[in-house]
């Protein structure tokens, strides 16, 4: 068994049982804590890392009522047709490359194409 994971839960009792001087390492945490706390005296409650995990796994998981989500979740309201032909382009050079076009005039027409997507998406 390691103090690990009865660490990560603050099981003082646990711990002491599994240490390999459980008598002095009850007396060092008494010595600077006199009960068990959901801290521990290495970091203390404002920095202690395993109480902040516990926390955040709490505020995460919605068991806390105190941190529920302001605004429900909305499904989307999916991909428009200019953005389907956009994201159609990832990965791949854009249509006014010089290797995809045959002269610089070509070139300026595409571009000139994708700005007025743009803009109207914007």
């Amino acid at each position: 068994m390691t103090t690990c994971p009865r660490r990560g839960r603050l099981n003082w009792p646990k711990q002491f049982e599994i240490a390999f001087d459980g008598e002095t390492a009850r007396a060092l945490h008494d010595e600077d804590l006199d009960v068990d706390t959901d801290f521990c005296a290495m970091c203390g409650h404002d920095w202690c890392s395993m109480r902040i995990s516990k926390e955040i796994q709490e505020f995460a998981s919605g068991k806390d009522e105190n941190f529920q989500p302001v605004k429900k979740s909305v499904k989307s309201p999916g991909l428009t047709q200019e953005q389907v032909v956009l994201l159609a382009h990832r990965g791949k050079k854009h249509d006014c490359h010089t290797d995809n076009v045959t002269d610089a005039e070509e070139a300026m027409r595409v571009q000139e194409k994708y700005v007025q997507i743009g803009a109207k998406n914007g």
